[in-house]
């Protein structure tokens, strides 16, 4: 014997439609912030550290950090999402022996 709801499916199909990832607004930030020389990025940077920046500039400050950090002159979106929250990448990374056998253990 089979149950079926009536119409569930439709309206499953439809908030799967509705619901989408919304952007990141920090990464959309970076991505939007203009480009900046290295001598602008060092003085954003030490009046950053002392507060006096505005949002903007600190997203540019953050543009240059992450391609500094990881060697690209072009930043690509699904590589710094990772960077940006996944620390257990960064382990990965680091000790690569380390959480191979965490994987097998768990």
């Amino acid at each position: 014997m089979e149950f079926r709801v009536d119409g569930k499916d439709d309206k499953d199909e439809e908030e799967k439609q509705k619901k989408t990832k919304p952007n990141n607004y920090n990464v959309a930030a970076i991505f939007e912030a203009p480009n900046l020389t290295r001598n602008e990025y060092k003085e954003l940077s030490l009046l950053k550290q002392h507060g006096k920046t505005t949002t903007e500039e600190n997203y540019k400050v953050e543009k240059m950090f992450w391609k500094d950090f990881l060697a690209t002159s072009e930043l690509d979106e699904n590589i710094l999402k990772s960077f940006m929250y996944n620390t257990r990448l960064l382990k990965k990374v680091l000790e690569p022996d380390r959480h191979e056998e965490l994987q097998q253990a768990g």
